[in-house]
């Protein structure tokens, strides 16, 4: 929980039991394989042994990479990615939407898609590493942006570019 929410606030639990998710899922793969062990030897068994720790571990990947990297502790960047900008939700206007920037290329068609060619020329966002470094400016602007179209608009429009990108509920309704 200490790397889950938004940074100068309190720890967030996340929104499903994901312990029990991640270690069903690894569990479901060991039992595929002892499955798949078994048809290939005849019938010969497999001793399956799930350690829920373990399993969760496997998801912090990232976050561990980073502190080796790094030597610094993950911090909490909300619904942001902590390598990658834009990569996170934004507000508009009728409610949210979440935008996954993961490539230059995409940087290219996303400062397109929003009209806001003039963010790829800027220094300060030229490169993926440039704007994970000037953020809070990239992300000030971009909610400039955002919050004058509503979510549709914006989807639509990125979609269109080949950006990643789907509306955000505040309930579960069987769509956005």
């Amino acid at each position: 929980m200490s790397i889950t929410g938004e940074p100068e606030r309190p720890p967030v639990k996340f929104g499903v039991p994901i312990a029990d998710i991640v270690s069903g899922l690894h569990a479901a793969i060991a039992i595929v394989a002892a499955i798949r062990h078994r048809d290939r030897t005849g019938g010969e068994g497999q001793y399956i042994d799930m350690s829920m720790l373990e399993a969760n571990m496997s998801v912090l990947t990232h976050q561990a990479f980073s502190y080796f990297a790094t030597g610094r502790d993950p911090e909490k960047h909300g619904s942001a990615h902590s390598s990658i900008a834009p990569y996170q939700v934004f507000r508009a206007s009728d409610g949210y939407i979440a935008v996954a920037v993961g490539s230059e290329k995409q940087w290219s068609s996303f400062c397109r898609a929003i009209g806001r060619e003039d963010l790829e020329r800027d220094e300060r966002f030229r490169t993926n590493p440039d704007r994970v470094r000037h953020r809070e400016e990239l992300v000030a602007e971009l909610e400039r942006v955002f919050i004058t179209r509503d979510r549709q608009y914006w989807v639509s429009a990125l979609m269109a570019a080949s950006v990643p990108a789907a509306p955000c509920t505040q309930r579960f309704r069987g769509n956005a």
